[in-house]
Parts: structure tokens; sequence; C-alpha cells
């Protein structure tokens, strides 16, 4: 693979220039995902804990991201991968909110058996949520990180992971640092019969902005009370059932994982990365 800029200009010169940077950008970070899988590949427990992809710097590297306007969404159709059972699971992706969240979940599936989880602004919380009431009624629990008046900063880019591991413990984390409380969830998660909804509830929605979701059926990736946050594109590791990378505009919802899951898109556009991390 050719990285050096010199050569590959050589190599491409007739093209415009702006396709050519465009072109060398993608290579770039399809270079830098190969040396993470390497890495990975090299040691018997992955990059991190867990075999999680633990890199540190500024700006994070992603391919793209999904922008939401308040009404669009994403919705992944239900099948026997979406079904966590009563399995350990991950749930991570970035988010960066454009104006002040509000109630409801930004992203959640309903299963069958009749349980809604999701990520979202519930009391002036920013919470992962689980009930089993109706979407509007979340009756159950929830895991705060932001309190009443402290909702998450505008236009900045968060890192949102959610994981049960196997003695049911859930924790929510917020750029790799655990809510204060845990939950314990033993709840057989079925598959929806309306499949996995990223962006918006029936009656809420985000504005605002999400890069590489990734859902993992089977391992919790992090179980600590902290982790290092990733800053290259999230990978196809281990029991990953769901990787949205939204690489370019035609396949800003596309699933990378190896399912290759279709996805259905109701309005959400797409921006190249990289994103800026704090």
């Amino acid at each position: 693979m050719i990285t050096d800029w010199a050569i590959y200009y050589q190599q491409n010169k007739h093209l415009p220039l702006n396709k050519i940077m465009e072109s060398y950008n993608r290579l770039l970070l399809e270079y830098q995902e190969q040396l993470m899988l390497i890495t990975q590949q090299s040691s018997p427990v992955g990059a991190g804990p867990g075999g999680q992809d633990t890199y540190t710097s500024s700006p994070v590297l992603t391919y793209g991201v999904m922008n939401f306007n308040g009404s669009a969404f994403a919705i992944v159709p239900p099948d026997a991968t979406m079904r966590f059972g009563t399995s350990p699971f991950t749930i991570e992706c970035w988010m960066n909110f454009s104006v002040d969240p509000v109630s409801s979940g930004y992203y959640f599936i309903e299963p069958t058996s009749g349980i809604l989880y999701g990520i979202g602004n519930y009391g002036g919380y920013f919470s992962w949520f689980r009930s089993g009431a109706a979407p509007t009624s979340f009756t159950d629990w929830t895991l705060n990180q932001a309190g009443p008046g402290n909702i998450l900063s505008l236009s900045t880019w968060y890192h949102i992971a959610v994981t049960r591991d196997g003695t049911n413990t859930i924790r929510f984390y917020v750029n790799g640092t655990a809510s204060t409380t845990t939950a314990n969830d033993p709840n057989n998660y079925l598959p929806s019969t309306n499949g996995l909804r990223i962006g918006s509830t029936y009656s809420q929605g985000l504005n605002g902005k999400i890069s590489n979701f990734r859902v993992i059926n089977g391992t919790a990736l992090y179980t600590g009370s902290s982790f290092v946050v990733p800053s290259l594109p999230l990978t196809d590791v281990t029991n990953t059932v769901l990787l949205m990378k939204s690489v370019t505009n035609a396949t800003v919802v596309s699933d990378s994982s190896t399912y290759a899951k279709s996805i259905t898109n109701t309005s959400v556009t797409w921006t190249d990365g990289p994103i800026v991390y704090p």
C-alpha cells in the first residue's frame, strides 16, 4: 500500500487535485485501520482490556458522520444477531448535539418482549434507560451521566458506550468514564419487530451527529470504571453484529460488519470526518 504522498500524487496526477487528496486521505485511514488490526491480532488480549480499540490522539480519525435533523433516522432490520438474549453486549458510538436534547431516547430498540432500551435525556439527565412500559414511560431505571441543568455541551463530540457483562451488570460510559451507579439487568432481550431505530424515538429525535456506531452481541468490551477512549475508526472485532462507519455519502448508513445488514435511511445525511475529540 502506497502511503507516500509524492509517489501517490505522481501516480494519480491525471486526476483533479481534490479527488487525489480525497482518495489519499481514505487510503491513510485504511492503512491506519490495518495497523490497528495487526496490533490487536498480535496480542492475545487485543489492543486493550477486553480487546477494545484503545488509542489516544486528537482529532479522532473516523471515516464520516451521520447527520440528524430532529426527524431523520435509520432503521436496522430485526434479525437473530440483534437478539442479545441474556448475553453480554456493547453498544457504542460518537455523538454530538446541535441543540439541547429533549425527552426520550436518541436510539433504541423495541424488543418483542416489551422491553425498551436506549440513550436519551430523561428528566434533565443524559441517561441510559430500560423500561418495560410504553416508549414515553421509563418506569424501570436509568443510569445518569449529566444532571438537571448540566446537559452535555453543544457542538462537542462525546464517546458513548453501554455494556452488560457476564454478571448482568449494566454500565453507562461517557468519554470513557462510567456513571457513578450501575444496574442489574438479567432480562432476555429479544429482537424487535420494528428493528433498531437510530437517531430518534417515534416522538423525539436527535438534532446532531453520530459517528462509528457499533453493536457487539456476546462481549462487554468495557467493564471497569474507566477506559481509554478509541481514537481510530472502530473495527469489526469479535462478536460485532453492526458497524456503521459512514465511509461515503452513498454508504452513510451502511453496515460494515460481516453481516452487511440492509439499513433503511430516512433523511440521514453525510459529512466527512475526522471528528475532533477534546
